[in-house]
């Protein structure tokens, strides 16, 4: 009998699975896209003793060919803190949103904003027995909320503001409060 399990991880350095695979005595790594029971997988697989399909780990091009620069700050998120206040189990979640900034020719020399299009963020909270998503969403004068467990649909609400400027504020507090609370943004 075989079973089909779907793990959800993040392996982040192709170099770190291949240590591991020779830790384990297990073949290296290879790149290539496998044939499952249903279906297929493309990333790198690894080859297990005594089982039917390879292990597929699938490790983003960008990120793999475009690694923020040591020394960058990054958003990680973690399980819990030790009792010496350090993250148990980081996880690689990406470059903050602060660092994802757009400047246009057109500006003053030194200035910079986030495009005016619609846009959604999502931000989770994993923690002290807690799953949670929050998302944002700010379309011209309006922003719209959603809420709830992870894997659920939530709850959306929404609020409209006289212009732009104040939609724009208002999120960027609502943004900064859910942050303060440990919500870290993910994409």
């Amino acid at each position: 009998m075989s079973h089909i399990v779907t793990i959800q991880t993040q392996v982040r350095d192709p170099d770190a699975l291949a240590a591991a695979c020779r830790r384990l005595s297990l073949a290296e790594p290879k790149q290539e896209t496998v044939p499952l029971f249903s279906g297929q997988a493309t990333g790198l697989a690894v080859r297990l003793p005594n089982w039917q399909y390879p292990l597929v780990v699938d490790i983003a091009a960008a990120e793999r060919n475009h690694p923020p620069p040591i020394g960058s700050t990054i958003t990680f998120r973690y399980q819990e803190l030790t009792d010496g206040g350090v993250p148990r189990f980081p996880s690689y979640v990406g470059l903050p949103a602060e660092a994802l900034v757009f400047t246009s020719p057109s500006q003053a020399k030194g200035t910079t904003t986030m495009p005016s299009t619609a846009s959604k963020r999502r931000f989770e909270f994993v923690g002290g027995g807690s799953d949670k998503f929050w998302e944002i969403e700010v379309a011209g004068k309006e922003v719209t909320v959603c809420f709830g467990r992870r894997g659920s649909k939530g709850q959306t609400s929404g609020k409209t503001f006289p212009d732009e400027a104040a939609a724009k504020t208002h999120a960027d507090q609502l943004i900064a409060e859910k942050t303060g609370k440990g919500y870290v943004e993910v994409r």
